[in-house]
């Protein structure tokens, strides 16, 4: 996978960071990833793991670029076939997980 360094657009770097240290302050969290539209999991594509809908690309690539650096934007452009709208909609899930 690619990681660089930038900052985010639309702030969803400091989202991950923020995701990331709550994580690590409460436990981990365990999230229904079924209920979000822009990802699938199946036993045959990728060994299982969640990867964005329409593609073979894993939602950790995204988690582990963003940790690294990368902008959503760098993210989008070395993972063609990851939409827009699928990134904001995983961690938009993800920061559901951390409301009260």
């Amino acid at each position: 996978h690619r990681v660089a360094k930038g900052q985010g657009r639309d702030g969803f770097n400091a989202l991950f960071a923020l995701t990331m240290v709550s994580r690590k302050v409460w436990g981990d969290l365990m999230l229904n990833w079924d209920t979000c539209t822009a990802i699938e999991r199946h036993p045959d594509k990728v060994s299982g793991t969640w990867v964005f809908r329409g593609t073979r690309v894993p939602v950790y690539a995204l988690f582990e670029n963003l940790r690294e650096g990368a902008s959503t934007e760098q993210f989008l452009n070395w993972f063609h076939g990851v939409e827009e709208w699928q990134v904001k909609a995983v961690l938009d899930h993800e920061s559901k997980a951390l409301k009260p």
